[in-house]
């Protein structure tokens, strides 16, 4: 069943996948959706494109910050 997930949720689970998996976050996501576009999970498919595209954000602002 898809459920919905709004915007604030998308940004805690990009980030936790960025803590998680780095630079790798986004393909890693990427597979996730593929999987439930072939399991029929449109909408959850959809949500996991949008937490990928997050996530490249997320990982984008990184690059520019000191260490």
């Amino acid at each position: 069943m898809d459920i919905p997930v709004n915007e604030w949720e998308q940004w805690a689970v990009a980030h936790d996948y960025v803590q998680k998996h780095g630079d790798e976050a986004p393909m890693i996501i990427a597979m996730r959706a593929d999987k439930l576009l072939e399991q029929g999970e449109v909408l959850g498919a959809r949500t996991f494109t949008a937490i990928m595209r997050k996530s490249q954000q997320l990982l984008s602002r990184n690059e520019g910050s000191v260490h």
